[in-house]
């Protein structure tokens, strides 16, 4: 009689077994998904911060060449009145003076266009650094597995297997589970 509740004792314990590893499946489940999340958070404000820094240094280097320029604009009038005035002094005009004008205002546009280039350039470039904050988020995202809850099918799979092993035997026929008795 006592042989006979081996079975049902391991088929028990087993059971039991199963409903523990499940508990403790679910609990990694829920530490995962919380690692993960905070991944994502931090993910996320890392890029929040990184676009924050580029958009500000892109501000700096607009202001930076708005002023340049404007400057230029003043020298190219100031350079403009100077050639005038001193022709002007001099009793001098004509060509001579219309050329030195426009010399001074071909030297000034090129300065100009080689600074907007220049503009234009940091532009892109702080375009592409801005791309690839957004990129390193993602994969900083992507680096950890979006966690997988465990099935409770398994648990009760696992409980299955265990009753079918407790109560088939190993082929002695007996429903002992096995135990073979000298004969």
């Amino acid at each position: 009689m006592c042989v006979a509740a081996l079975p049902i004792l391991g088929l028990a314990m087993s059971a039991a077994s199963a409903v523990v590893g499940f508990a403790a499946k679910q609990q990694q489940y829920e530490k995962d998904v919380k690692q993960y999340n905070q991944n994502y958070q931090n993910a996320l404000a890392a890029n929040r911060d990184d676009q924050r820094q580029i958009a500000v240094r892109q501000m700096q280097e607009e202001q930076a060449f708005r002023q340049k320029d404007h400057v230029a604009a003043i020298e190219q009038a100031q350079k403009e009145s100077q050639v005038s005035v001193a022709a002007a002094s001099a009793g001098v005009g004509g060509l001579s003076v219309g050329n030195l004008i426009a010399d001074i205002h071909r030297n000034t546009a090129q300065n100009r266009s080689v600074m907007e280039t220049n503009w234009m350039n940091t532009a892109a470039q702080l375009q592409t650094q801005n791309d690839a904050a957004t990129n390193r988020a993602q994969s900083r995202i992507q680096s950890m597995p979006v966690p997988t809850a465990p099935s409770p099918l398994s648990m009760f799979v696992d409980i299955g297997g265990s009753a079918v092993k407790a109560f088939s035997g190993s082929g002695s026929g007996g429903a002992g589970g096995g135990v073979q008795f000298a004969t």
